[in-house]
């Protein structure tokens, strides 16, 4: 398998990604229950991560017109670690959109093999 193509629930915004818990910057509760609900919804396709490098093409779908696009992101990766490739510093491409859909808010994912050709 050379493509892994998902669709994904809205992660919260990277604003909320982190916090302080006694001088130590710590995942936030929201983090985590995002990334076991994103293993959750994929557990049943029985996905093998991806070796080598990988590109991401990701589409955005949130529910009102707030938030940047690049806070999304962040844990959007981390989340998909261990299930579309083993860890997010494969990614050697990244490929983002936004869109609006208040009816069906949502992250669109093809997780890639990288064509690129390594400099010689």
């Amino acid at each position: 398998m050379n493509e892994i193509k998902l669709k994904l629930p809205l992660p919260p915004s990277g604003n909320k990604y982190y916090r302080n818990v006694n001088g130590r910057m710590v995942k936030s509760a929201d983090a985590r229950d995002y990334c076991k609900k994103i293993q959750g919804a994929v557990a049943s396709q029985n996905l093998t991560p991806l070796q080598g490098e990988i590109v991401l093409d990701v589409r955005v779908y949130r529910a009102r017109k707030i938030g940047d696009l690049d806070n999304y992101l962040k844990i959007l990766c981390d989340s998909l670690q261990g299930i579309a490739y083993h860890n997010d510093s494969q990614i050697v491409g990244l490929y983002a959109d936004r869109f609006d859909d208040k009816n069906d808010p949502r992250v669109e994912i093809c997780v890639s093999l990288s064509l690129r050709k390594p400099h010689e």
